[in-house]
């Protein structure tokens, strides 16, 4: 239901969901999200248990955002070939300033 309400959204620019027992679903539905949300500059996503599939799935997501600035995804068990497809993602983007892996 956040990722819907995500979606498209045009005026939000930050969103903290640090601290939350989300998983892998929730996190691969907030990449689809992240896709259309062309207004979000900062993502803080620390601790909510992602892991790798999820890791993968918001790289994707991070290559072709042009607003996201901070993204933060400490805490996440996101393995080595989520932070491959990561370290690809940061070549594209043209906006990411921060990136927090903790």
């Amino acid at each position: 239901a956040l990722a819907e309400a995500l979606a498209g959204h045009k005026a939000l620019s930050a969103l903290g969901l640090e601290n939350n027992q989300l998983g892998s679903e929730a996190g691969k539905a907030l990449a689809e999200a992240l896709k259309t949300s062309t207004s979000l500059t900062t993502l803080f996503l620390s601790d909510i248990q992602l892991g790798g599939e999820a890791g993968k799935a918001l790289a994707a997501a991070l290559a072709g955002h042009k607003a996201l600035t901070t993204l933060a995804l400490d805490n996440n068990q996101l393995g080595s070939e989520a932070g491959k497809a990561l370290a690809e993602a940061l070549r594209t983007s043209t906006s990411l300033t921060e990136l927090y892996l903790d």
